[in-house]
């Protein structure tokens, strides 16, 4: 089972390399990437590993599952602003609660 895991990210990852060079060459030029704090690129990476693992789970019974954390992954691998505006809202919504604690 463990090597099976292991194709499995194996495929994962040497897939998501291409996808991932063509979006980065493409944010870079256009240089419309956000500057990541470091909880934002805890949330992305954390996102980025937890897809994958679950996109490498073997098995069939569940395949939708692997699909929907391989594109999770994904989205959150070529597209960091994702985790750039994630971090915002929860930053802001800490805020107005702490605002209305006091």
């Amino acid at each position: 089972m463990f090597r099976q895991m292991l194709e499995h990210a194996s495929f994962v990852f040497e897939g998501s390399i291409g996808i991932w060079l063509s979006i980065w060459v493409i944010r870079y030029k256009a240089e419309i990437d956000e500057k990541l704090d470091a909880p934002a690129k805890a949330v992305r990476w954390g996102i980025v590993i937890a897809g994958f693992l679950v996109a490498a789970i073997p098995g069939s019974r569940f395949g939708w599952v692997r699909v929907l954390g391989y594109v999770i992954g994904l989205l959150f691998l070529c597209w960091p602003n994702f985790a750039y505006h994630i971090r915002r809202v929860f930053a802001s919504e800490t805020n107005a609660e702490s605002e209305t604690d006091s």
